[in-house]
């Protein structure tokens, strides 16, 4: 092409070229959080962790009230602006988002602070202390998180890696220094404050650089309506999201049992979920831009490219959930100690438990590469319904195993329903259920070494030994059950990811 359009770089490219540099960003966010988390296990004591994981779940929520979707936003409007190289236009969307937000964390925080009394009699006495640092955590994430969203959709996410880097090792450290010269709870939070500030301050430059990359030719701009429209759909997503996944029973626990039992329920369901939901949210965007971009040239080809997202989903996070339904409780004690020791069979159970939400991930992007995600929101607010019902109904009775028959049966109960009314907005899918039986079967001798966990030494060897043998059996029961064709090890090539070239190497035929 002489105008040498073709030779730039496609948005999928753009994007998939970042995959690289958001997984090691992921891992350095996990490594700090699994990090500190081990530290306050240790020095706090496990009723203090039960206070330090209620703290973070609120942060949790303080970042989707402030955020109000906007973040998630600039994804879907900057790429726009900078195609039509509206500079003015992105500038001003930038500050209009920084200015609502600003607005929506102080009116969230004062709440927070003003129903004091409630948390207290509510949950815990001990959570009151912390609320001012929820709230400066909760401001710190939100920028940083916004910052962040606005670099990546620049596709500039190689400087977000070192600043994820500086946020996970700054809040390790300043958490392991002040705990070590006698501090509470407090320092944990401080220290991921502190942290995150450190990365806003650091990303600054590239900010306004980022900002300044985009030339001022035309006068378009994005309408407040249209991005308050996009973040609404956004926010409903994230309040289902944070409801269903992100551990409401948390809440109803804090109500009804110890500190104690809050810490033991948040760290056997947060720890599975770490590791599982590492690459897939890391190849989220990729998976989704490449599907946007194969169904702009060919819509037909939607149900297999959603087929082929769900042996993607399958091959990253099955043989993880095994083996964490074989090791995780040894593993777990190992890092945390014998006090956490009640939180390893939690533990087991949700790293089986957690495969669930994946099973209608591939149908949301279907959804939202044809634009009708926003017409299921109302199932996703009859499934938080049904999640808040069943933690009303089982956990002041049965407390953790309340919360366990809670989160399976709100997705057991709602998601083929949601699933079939997609289906009747996307139009067929496919869905490769033989597949996935030949791949539960090929990993299947993986779970074989847990036979042996009586006879082996329950220290890091015997443990390690056991998780490096159902790895390797898993592996070879992949291998040479010639579970990839032609067109997935084609399409596993085409995404950007450390260590790349070694697994399709060992996965080719």
């Amino acid at each position: 092409m002489g105008d040498g359009v073709s030779s730039a770089p496609s948005a999928s490219q753009r994007v998939a070229g970042q995959a690289h540099w958001s997984i090691l960003a992921k891992i350095a966010t996990l490594v700090g959080t699994l990090g500190v988390s081990v530290v306050c296990a240790r020095k706090l004591g496990k009723d203090e962790y039960g206070v330090l994981s209620l703290a973070k779940n609120m942060v949790t929520f303080g970042v989707m009230a402030a955020s109000l979707g906007l973040d998630r936003a600039l994804l879907r409007f900057v790429p726009e602006l900078e195609h039509r190289r509206a500079g003015a236009g992105l500038r001003r969307l930038f500050a209009w988002v920084i200015g609502v937000q600003a607005a929506a964390l102080a009116i969230a925080s004062a709440l927070l602070l003003l129903l004091a009394p409630i948390w207290r009699s509510l949950f815990m006495p001990g959570i009151v202390p912390l609320l001012p640092l929820i709230c400066v955590v909760t401001a710190a994430f939100t920028l940083k998180e916004t910052i962040y969203q606005l670099h990546f959709a620049l596709a500039r996410a190689k400087v977000l890696t070192i600043a994820t880097t500086i946020t996970g090792a700054g809040w390790l450290v300043l958490t392991v220094w002040w705990l070590a010269r006698g501090a509470s709870s407090e320092a944990a939070l401080l220290a991921q404050a502190a942290s995150l500030v450190a990365a806003v301050v650091y990303l600054l430059p590239s900010l306004r650089n980022a900002l300044r990359s985009v030339p001022a030719q035309s006068d378009e701009v994005v309408s407040t309506r249209r991005v308050g429209i996009y973040a609404a759909n956004g926010v409903g997503s994230s309040l289902v999201n944070l409801i269903v996944q992100r551990q409401s029973e948390v809440y109803f626990l804090a109500a009804v049992a110890p500190p104690a039992v809050v810490g033991f329920y948040d760290l056997g369901y947060s720890l599975p979920q770490l590791g599982l939901e590492l690459l897939p949210l890391s190849l989220y965007a990729v998976v989704l831009s490449a599907i946007t971009s194969s169904y702009q040239r060919d819509p037909s080809r939607l149900g297999v490219l959603t087929g082929w997202f769900y042996k993607l989903l399958a091959l990253v996070t099955v043989p993880f959930a095994l083996l964490g339904a074989v090791w995780a409780d040894r593993l777990l004690v190992l890092l945390y100690g014998a006090p956490m020791e009640p939180a390893g069979q939690i533990a087991r159970v949700f790293s089986v438990l957690h495969l669930l939400p994946f099973v209608s991930l591939p149908v949301g992007v279907a959804l939202n590469v044809v634009e009708k995600a926003h017409r299921t929101l109302a199932l996703g607010i009859l499934q938080v319904g049904v999640n808040l019902g069943l933690d009303l109904l089982l956990i002041p009775r049965y407390q953790v195993k309340g919360a366990i028959a809670a989160v399976a049966l709100s997705f057991l109960l709602v998601t083929p329903v949601t699933i079939w009314y997609a289906l009747r907005l996307t139009g067929p899918l496919e869905f490769p259920w033989r597949w996935m039986g030949r791949l539960a079967l090929a990993l299947s001798p993986g779970l074989l070494p847990g036979l042996a966990r009586p006879w082996l030494g329950a220290g890091w060897g015997g443990t390690i030994s056991g998780i490096a043998a159902s790895a390797f059996l898993m592996g070879l029961g992949f291998r040479y059950g010639r579970l990839l064709g032609t067109e997935e090890l084609y399409r596993l090539r085409e995404v950007s990811f450390p260590g790349k070239r070694f697994v399709v190497r060992f996965l080719e035929p």
